[in-house]
């Protein structure tokens, strides 16, 4: 069998998603052997879907990967760019005529890694690529934005000066190609994320190093190319040991996306979302925490959808492996729960990116380690905005090994509407359950007779997010997190 195939059918069977799933929506992956890694999904100039990606093509070096998908995911076309030395690619963008890719290199003529910009046609051929950094120095562009017939690459310089990292922005103009190098921050920094919005506005997103409490906090970085300085602002003084990965624009202002290092314990992390007014003023923030479980959360990317809902893309920590698992959220324009997913196997998976396709679908970009440890894939999943993927229900299976040394599957809708219905491929191992809330108060518990898939009713419970403890008769437990909607 096709190996590509192979891998989709074990990842649909994996998560448990079942064949009656409308063909519109779906998980799929993609990559070679190996290393793979989603970095940035858009839409390409014919209006398909691109994922650019990173692949160690037949265990080489890293390189960038491009594919291009149609609305069921089928590859259209795919691109690996095969190099001596390595080439890192982060993000793309298409301007005028053109995609331009930027990332870190080290095949240059100095000895260590820069920053480099490659220029592609719209049938994904190399152009040129330009190498950008200081000799000695690590250099990495890790996002990209145009206004005119300038480029401008978020870069960060590991090791210059007196600095541990920097943060700095570089602009090369196409007509003449001259080179500037934006300063803004005056401490240790990294750049996160560039974009532009409109025509006159670009946005930057990182942390910097505060310069009285010595820790990391989120920033935002903005100017027009008409403005002599870069704006820089700090956010908020609540939550420090912070960083911000991603900014959307709202309908009513900027929404914000992060992840904090320290705002209950020193060794969780927590994602948060700030509201901002339209003039980037601070209006108000929520941090997202599982203070039960003491599960991490990490935000990556956030976008404000057609109805002005929030739709973020991340990671959770497993209450069952440990290991991380794609997390979905979508948030009202307040802030408030509308339903959250986690999706993944037993090991490593992450979100990274996602895009608002033209006929109301979410799109989401990660890796997945669905495979086992150390095999990464590009995993691409889409789902519409009421987080219908098979019948209104969509089905994940937890990989259970301890109830009694057997290969247990236990299935279970999330999110949840009235009901949760849970079954097993070893039905036996199932004998009793216990909801919490997630400040820890028992809510409901019950004790089944074997051999029966048994359901939890949620009706008179309020919407939010739930622990279920699922024992069997010798005392074994193990929990899962689902969303009441």
């Amino acid at each position: 069998m096709n190996r590509k195939l192979l891998i989709i059918i074990i990842l649909f069977n994996f998560l448990g998603f079942g064949i009656k799933a409308q063909e519109s929506y779906f998980t799929k992956t993609y990559g070679d052997y190996y290393y793979n890694y989603g970095e940035k999904i858009i839409e390409n100039h014919n209006g398909n879907v691109l994922v650019l990606g990173n692949s160690s093509v037949n265990n080489h070096t890293l390189n960038p990967a491009i594919f291009v998908l149609n609305d069921t995911g089928s590859v259209i076309n795919n691109n690996y760019y095969y190099f001596e030395n390595i080439y890192k690619a982060n993000d793309i963008i298409f301007s005028g005529s053109h995609y331009f890719i930027c990332g870190i290199s080290n095949d240059n003529e100095n000895t260590d890694y820069d920053a480099f910009l490659m220029k592609l046609d719209t049938s994904y051929n190399i152009l040129w690529t330009k190498h950008f950094g200081n000799e000695n120095i690590w250099d990495e562009a890790t996002s990209i934005a145009n206004l005119g017939n300038n480029i401008y690459m978020g870069v960060n310089s590991f090791g210059i000066d007196d600095f541990e990292v920097k943060a700095s922005i570089i602009s090369y103009n196409l007509d003449d190609e001259t080179i500037t190098n934006m300063e803004f921050a005056d401490f240790d920094s990294e750049i996160l994320s560039l974009q532009t919005f409109g025509d006159s506005v670009i946005t930057g997103t990182g942390w910097i190093l505060d310069e009285y409490t010595n820790t990391k906090t989120g920033f935002l970085c903005h100017f027009s190319p008409e403005e002599d300085n870069i704006n820089l602002k700090t956010y908020p003084s609540q939550i420090d040991k912070s960083y911000i990965s991603s900014i959307c624009k709202t309908t009513d202002g900027w929404a914000m996306c992060g992840t904090s290092e320290k705002y209950f314990e020193e060794t969780k992390k927590d994602g948060f979302i700030i509201s901002l007014h339209n003039n980037f003023e601070y209006n108000f923030h929520k941090v997202i925490n599982d203070d039960i479980y003491h599960l991490d959360e990490k935000y990556n990317k956030i976008e404000c959808d057609w109805d002005g809902n929030l739709i973020v893309a991340g990671y959770t920590t497993s209450i069952n492996e440990g290991n991380e698992e794609m997390y979905f959220y979508k948030f009202e324009p307040g802030i408030w729960y509308m339903w959250a997913t986690t999706h993944g196997g037993m090991y490593y998976d992450e979100a990274i990116d996602l895009y608002l396709s033209s006929d109301s679908s979410y799109w989401f970009l990660g890796t997945s380690e669905f495979m086992g440890p150390n095999n990464h894939e590009i995993v691409v999943t889409k789902i519409d905005k009421n987080l219908n993927i098979a019948n209104d229900n969509w089905v994940h299976v937890v990989d259970i090994q301890s109830f009694d040394n057997k290969n247990t599957k236990l299935y279970y809708n999330n999110p949840v509407y009235d009901k949760c219905t849970i079954s097993s491929n070893n039905i036996n191992d199932i004998s009793s359950y216990r909801v919490f809330s997630t400040m820890g108060s028992l809510l409901k518990e019950y004790n089944f007779a074997p051999n029966s898939n048994f359901e939890i009713d949620f009706s008179d419970l309020k919407s939010g997010v739930y622990i279920i403890e699922i024992s069997n008769d010798k005392k074994f437990r193990t929990s899962l997190k689902v969303v009441k909607i």
